[in-house]
């Protein structure tokens, strides 16, 4: 849903490169058509099939996904496998503002990312320390290109008859939901900063847990749970069982989220039941950054919240699969104690993981906007290019998938 992926394509042409791209959906088509294009419209049963076959006509060697979890770039990443090809996979920076994730082989509990703070903190040693860049663009140009890429993948679907979307809502009752939220932001934020400031001036004992989308793959494949609403489940019992009397939970809601999934109603019913309904609070708005600055510690499924935490200084408990948690960085020790024992991150590792993190897997840009697009799609092409041919074989096993 972004123009960087066709800039990309071409910035790869023209620096000598041939690239090809398979359509799956009218929105992909909207988005980039013409040479090197391919529309797939056959079952998911043939989909395999028709890969191979693109492969080996055009002599492909690299494969570049968004996302690695997909249906069709799972069945993608199993080709690429079994031919031996390069694989990179793109993403949504895991430090942000200003940066997206270009990695080789996967990510999360795919990653190649070293697994123990010891490895990173040599492989860090003479990298520079991150210097990010902020890339400002409109909500509406994001909100545009969303809109537009799924109601015409819905209303125009059959011309793509067997596509099938990975997101869990009705794109039409999705955006519907929208309507009120965006009426009532003002009066949510205001309500958010009114605790947040609260909560600080008070010097409150309170732990952190901010809630991502409950379809996002990184809970629905690299975590243990099937929904957020088990992960908000444990938390909350947890919480009740084991966390001083003095202490309060606040849970934040994902910027993103449309409100369908009942969270924030889910979540107070389950502290009624365990009777911590008054040391509950529910965020829906606000200021993160001021959140974390006065929290004791931060829980988190696998966000990217917890690297922002670390970059506080804030103790980290991760309830999932994330590429960051490992020993001296986050807390190793149970939910139960973390409440009453939360392990602050070691400054040097945290330091490294930034450093190491930048240098491997992270280039500057963003998904919109005219000096955030020339910025990725510079530094994208750059990267592809500069590092040798690196075919899935000769990457191994991601020391994650142990987890």
């Amino acid at each position: 849903m972004s123009p960087l992926y066709r800039l990309l394509g071409l910035e790869l042409r023209r620096r000598g490169c041939p690239v090809s791209r398979i359509n799956l959906s009218f929105g992909d088509w909207l988005h980039w058509h013409g040479q090197g294009c391919y529309s797939y419209r056959g079952s998911r049963a043939k989909w395999r099939g028709y890969l191979q076959r693109v492969i080996r006509e055009q002599r492909i060697t690299t494969l570049v996904l968004h996302g690695d979890c997909r249906w069709y770039h799972r069945q993608a990443i199993d080709v690429a496998r079994a031919l031996d090809l390069e694989v990179i996979v793109t993403e949504l920076g895991a430090l942000r503002p200003g940066w997206l994730t270009l990695e080789w082989g996967g990510l999360s509990l795919n990653s190649f990312f070293p697994a123990s703070a010891e490895q990173i903190c040599v492989q860090a040693q003479g990298l520079d320390a991150p210097a990010g860049q902020r890339f400002d663009y409109p909500f509406w140009k994001m909100a545009l290109y969303d809109v537009s890429y799924n109601l015409l993948n819905y209303f125009l679907c059959f011309l793509y008859p067997f596509f099938r979307r990975h997101t869990p809502h009705n794109p039409v009752i999705e955006y519907l939901s929208w309507i009120p939220r965006l009426g009532s932001e003002q009066r949510r934020n205001a309500a958010a900063q009114q605790l947040s400031r609260r909560l600080a001036a008070e010097h409150t004992d309170y732990f952190l847990f901010p809630l991502q989308l409950n379809g996002d793959f990184q809970i629905r494949v690299h975590s243990p749970f099937h929904s957020l609403h088990q992960a908000i489940d444990l938390v909350l019992h947890s919480f009740a069982r084991c966390a001083p009397a003095v202490s309060r939970l606040v849970l934040k809601q994902h910027p993103l989220d449309c409100g369908l999934d009942g969270l924030q109603q889910y979540a107070r019913a389950v502290a009624a039941r365990l009777g911590i309904s008054e040391r509950l609070d529910y965020i829906d708005g606000g200021d993160l950054g001021e959140l974390l600055r006065h929290t004791r510690g931060v829980v988190t499924v696998n966000s990217t919240v917890g690297i922002e935490a670390l970059q506080a200084g804030k103790p980290v408990k991760v309830l999932g699969g994330a590429f960051y948690d490992m020993a001296k960085i986050t807390s190793q020790d149970s939910l139960d104690n973390f409440w009453s024992a939360p392990t602050a991150p070691q400054p040097d590792c945290v330091d490294a993981l930034l450093r190491l993190l930048v240098q491997q897997t992270q280039v500057p840009g963003a998904l919109y906007g005219a000096a955030g697009l020339q910025s990725a799609v510079d530094n994208m092409a750059a990267a592809i290019l500069a590092r040798p041919y690196t075919p899935l074989s000769a990457l191994g096993t991601p020391p994650r998938q142990a987890y």
